[in-house]
């Protein structure tokens, strides 16, 4: 899916892996002015949708006063990838943290089993969005998000020694880095009645318009710097928590 007309290959092997070789002084120069990043999330219930503000089983960007519906399927490059771990028990100071081997981060994990606990924890993904020409945060923080994650990291850049052992592993080259699409697939708990949506990953053969590689160095290098233990103000919507 696109609304673009004028398209150009994306070259993976520009971009950096991040983690590897990173730029340290472009990191502290960036630390000091990052702002969260918006965040795109695949609507399942919830305050926004109870109130109109977006449809059941849609993506959209999620604002302060209003969400962006991109439809029920979106093209994403996916540039890095990390651990996260969110308590939103206490709505008005909100911690997170990224460091999946900290005591704070085991402790959420842990409890996210809670019912209603308002933790969460999974990975959460850098992309460039293709319709918007925006980089935003996915969060895969739900059980049922969680299994989608392996299949969304294979399309994130890969330096030539992961890409041979990946080789070795599978027996067959890996996946090549590059855009693919999110769709979506309703899930049925018919004990309790009552459903949810979960993302589904499918590979994208559309080249991205546009796509700046620069830029997108510049963003890794920001998501890469965002330090956890932040309180933050709660989000408006709930429907992250669905399973």
């Amino acid at each position: 899916m696109t609304k673009n007309t004028e398209l150009t290959t994306v070259k993976a092997g520009e971009l950096q892996v991040a983690g590897l070789g990173a730029d340290l002084a472009l990191m502290d120069e960036l630390i000091q002015t990052t702002a969260y990043l918006k965040r795109i999330q695949l609507y399942s219930k919830g305050k926004a949708i109870d109130t109109g503000k977006i449809g059941p089983g849609n993506y959209g960007i999620h604002g302060t006063e209003d969400i962006k519906c991109l439809g029920d399927e979106i093209d994403i490059f996916p540039l890095c990838m990390r651990s996260k771990a969110i308590d939103s028990s206490d709505r008005d100071a909100i911690v997170i943290t990224y460091d999946a081997k900290s005591a704070e981060f085991q402790r959420i994990k842990e409890t996210s089993d809670v019912q209603d606990s308002g933790c969460q924890w999974g990975f959460a993904f850098l992309v460039y969005e293709r319709s918007t020409d925006e980089f935003y945060e996915f969060f895969c923080g739900t059980t049922s998000a969680r299994f989608e994650v392996a299949n969304i990291a294979a399309f994130l850049p890969k330096t030539p020694a992961q890409v041979e052992a990946l080789t070795k592993e599978l027996g067959h080259a890996p996946q090549a880095a590059g855009p693919c699409t999110l769709k979506r697939r309703y899930l049925e708990n018919k004990a309790k009645d009552w459903g949810w949506f979960v993302p589904v990953t499918h590979p994208c053969s559309t080249p991205f318009k546009g796509f700046d590689p620069v830029k997108a160095n510049e963003q890794i290098a920001k998501f890469e710097a965002m330090e956890g233990s932040k309180v933050e103000k709660a989000p408006d919507d709930e429907s992250q928590r669905a399973r």
